[in-house]
């Protein structure tokens, strides 16, 4: 089993957001240990800390996605974002921390 490979492993995951319908990638096995401690501390966390740890946090697990900006792809780089509204961030944490915990549950592999 080469490590390089099952890191860089992606699954697709289809998010609704009002109506509208985000097609992203998603890094399946980067939940580390650390990460799983991270994203329980992201969830208690409160104000501009929490956009910031979500931020990386989604930053490092989204591959890629179908988000555009004025007709150009629009890159789920933290810089990016950072310029994305707290409610559609917090709802792409809950969807992606939800995927990474189902396919992280022994019972669902």
């Amino acid at each position: 089993m080469e490590l390089r490979t099952l890191i860089n492993k992606t699954a697709p995951l289809a998010i609704d957001y009002h109506g509208d319908q985000l097609n992203a990638n998603i890094f399946t096995d980067r939940m580390t240990p650390t990460k799983k401690v991270e994203l329980d501390r992201i969830l208690d966390e409160e104000g501009e800390e929490q956009k910031d740890s979500t931020v990386l946090f989604l930053s490092e697990v989204i591959e890629s996605w179908d988000m555009v900006f004025e007709g150009e792809t629009y890159a789920p780089t933290y810089e990016n974002l950072m310029q994305i509204s707290y409610p559609l961030l917090s709802h792409l944490l809950r969807e992606v921390s939800s995927f990474l915990g189902a396919r992280a549950n022994p019972a669902t592999i």
